[in-house]
């Protein structure tokens, strides 16, 4: 929880990439925070979706299984 609370959200890590890689100040500007927390990475079964807010640390999102993890699955409200 401490660390989900200290990086913000992954959409604030991507933005710094954005700008700091690629020059790019406005990347995914004006886009919403979601909290995700990435569970269960050595599992074989599928996970299922449970729809959650997730706009604040304290009520992140839970992924489990994230073998076929995309972008918008941590940027995205579900």
């Amino acid at each position: 929880m401490r660390q989900l609370k200290g990086a913000q959200c992954v959409l604030e890590y991507c933005q710094s990439i954005g700008d700091k890689f690629y020059n790019n100040d406005s990347f995914l500007e004006g886009r919403h925070s979601y909290f995700v927390s990435i569970a269960k990475i050595g599992a074989n079964k599928k996970g299922k979706r449970t729809p959650a807010k997730n706009n604040t640390p304290d009520e992140f999102r839970k992924i489990s299984s994230p073998h076929n993890l995309q972008f918008q699955d941590l940027c995205c409200k579900k």
